[in-house]
């Protein structure tokens, strides 16, 4: 009956009907903003992206004391009243208890135990999926210059020429990304596992990659141009060991 976004369409207000309006005394509490993520989540893994798909919870202040909100939907605030428990209200006829708990950064409720993370950590995901999706859409460009430069006749060196094949292989470690993600029917071993091998054998093609333009330009053999994108091509590098996308054991 109740199995429904909110879960209060059908019951509203008869929390307070049956037991009473909530009686508290509003007081100055802990900082509670920050951003929280499901601890119901998969920590290890290479289906670890999944711990920032999951439910999310943005704190922030507002300017009564004690009082904190949701970002996202500012008329569900937290309350505090006291022993490290907040009270959720969206004013919506759903209200109920968390409670911070002590020395940690964790939000306890009926439904799942929220940790708040870093915001250099959230940084580091905004920027490797940022980073991935330019690495798949930067085929376009890429593949005008090398035309171009293929019809004009003119010269590509065996540096330039081995950025390109790295550029593919970036741009496979971001295509196995988004399709473990949001494509891949199951986890069964016999799906990750080659795709956990083909991650790590990628990323360390892009470390060898940097490492020769590295050899290259000190040997003033290639160009500044080609380090640099041998630099940026080991965003994908970085998605690999973050989400830990080699780690088909855990």
């Amino acid at each position: 009956m109740t199995n429904e976004v909110g879960e209060s369409a059908y019951n509203y207000g008869l929390a307070e009907l049956i037991f009473g309006k909530f009686q508290g005394e509003l007081q100055e509490g802990e900082d509670i903003s920050g951003i929280y993520f499901s601890k119901r989540t998969i920590e290890k893994g290479c289906v670890r992206m999944i711990k920032y798909l999951s439910m999310i919870l943005p704190i922030s202040k507002t300017e009564e004391n004690g009082v904190f909100k949701l970002s996202i939907d500012p008329d569900t605030t937290f309350s505090y009243y006291g022993n490290n428990i907040y009270r959720q209200d969206n004013h919506n006829g759903l209200a109920y208890n968390i409670v911070k708990v002590s020395g940690k950064d964790y939000l306890e409720s009926y439904v799942s135990d929220m940790g708040k993370i870093p915001h250099y950590e959230l940084a580091l995901v905004v920027f490797c999926l940022l980073g991935m999706v330019t690495t798949v859409l930067s085929v376009v460009p890429t593949a005008i210059i090398y035309i171009r430069k293929r019809v004009l006749k003119k010269e590509i060196s065996r540096a330039q020429k081995i950025n390109y094949l790295a550029q593919f292989t970036a741009i496979g470690i971001s295509l196995i990304f988004f399709y473990t993600w949001m494509f891949i029917p199951d986890y069964a071993p016999k799906r990750i596992i080659p795709l956990c091998v083909s991650s790590s054998a990628f990323a360390l093609l892009l470390l060898v990659n940097f490492t020769y333009q590295i050899y290259n330009k000190a040997k003033q053999t290639n160009k500044t141009y080609d380090l640099v994108k041998s630099v940026f091509l080991l965003v994908p590098v970085l998605s690999v060991l973050f989400f830990q996308m080699y780690n088909f054991w855990a």
